[in-house]
């Protein structure tokens, strides 16, 4: 059975998170051009005053430099990507499907961003978004949110923009000052926004909270990859980190010995000591949206004031 808008009539471009929702929105029945949104952006720098050829550039060779694929190949899918996003108003309607967690809700933000400057012409903007996640639906329930769409207000493509361009700004002020503002046009960016901050480290421990939940499930026991990886989704209330992105994190412990891996029949992690590091001895280097952590450019969260505290 084949879903149609309108009548059967209208030609219709979704965006959505990845692949796995695309093939079960297929699955259901549901029609039109399918575009899955391939970028973790809470990973890799996100700089400012970049546009989305430029910025989609710089993704793709950051990517690349992880080892997750041949620059060539990260850099035509980029492109293929955004000529079918600038190819939009082609369509009677565009609807993003996206879900409540970091993940989805970085990327949510940037396609509303980029659509807030575009004359959308005849094409119907409209929205979906859940708290359920959309990868692991069934058919049956993925094709059961369609009725939940809305059209996509001036309000909401405000705030995203609003978000998009604080997160890009070196410091990451502005993006923590969005928990002070009223953000309930897109009603999951403010859990977003907090948990973004939560993976600079913290004032007291010097760790990201991605961290803290590695040495909290290794405090007692040696576990697999597969073991410390459920353990810290389960950690979680949303969901957002996938397990190449947790793999890079491991790297950077294992590589400033906070963490060991035992080789073995079957390799495990396991915690070198139970006392946390000297902060000044733990050498952070990783992109937060436009803001770079280094051993000379430091900056903390403070989960208690909800205060960014920079640090030279």
């Amino acid at each position: 059975m084949q879903i149609y808008e309108r009548g059967g009539m209208s030609k219709v471009l979704h965006i959505t998170n990845g692949d796995c929702a695309v093939s079960t929105m297929q699955a259901a029945g549901i029609v039109g051009d399918f575009l899955p949104w391939r970028d973790v952006l809470h990973e890799g720098p996100v700089p400012a005053e970049l546009d989305l050829e430029a910025l989609s550039e710089e993704r793709a060779r950051f990517i690349a430099e992880l080892g997750w694929g041949k620059l060539e190949d990260i850099r035509a899918d980029f492109q293929n990507r955004d000529r079918m996003l600038e190819s939009f108003q082609d369509y009677d309607e565009l609807i993003l499907w996206f879900e409540h967690d970091l993940y989805d809700q970085l990327q949510l933000i940037q396609i509303l961003d980029w659509l807030k400057d575009q004359d959308q012409h005849t094409t119907t903007l409209s929205l979906i978004c859940t708290d359920q996640y959309l990868g692991s639906l069934k058919p049956a329930e993925m094709l059961a949110l369609l009725p939940s769409k809305e059209a996509i207000t001036d309000e909401q493509l405000d705030l995203a923009h609003q978000a998009w361009q604080a997160f890009r700004e070196p410091g990451l002020v502005e993006f923590k000052g969005l928990l002070e503002l009223d953000t309930t046009a897109l009603p999951y960016l403010e859990s977003a926004i907090q948990r973004m901050l939560e993976e600079l480290p913290n004032i007291k421990t010097g760790f990201s909270r991605t961290e803290e939940q590695v040495l909290n499930a290794l405090s007692t026991a040696t576990l697999t990859f597969g073991q410390l990886f459920q353990a810290n989704q389960k950690a979680e209330e949303a969901m957002f980190m996938g397990d190449a992105s947790f793999k890079v994190i491991l790297g950077n412990m294992v590589k400033e010995q906070v963490i060991e891996l035992v080789v073995g029949a079957v390799d495990k992690y396991k915690i070198m000591s139970t006392k946390y590091k000297d902060l000044a001895n733990y050498d952070v280097d990783k992109w937060i949206g436009g803001t770079h952590l280094s051993p000379v450019s430091k900056y903390y969260y403070d989960p208690l004031s909800f205060e960014v505290i920079y640090k030279k």
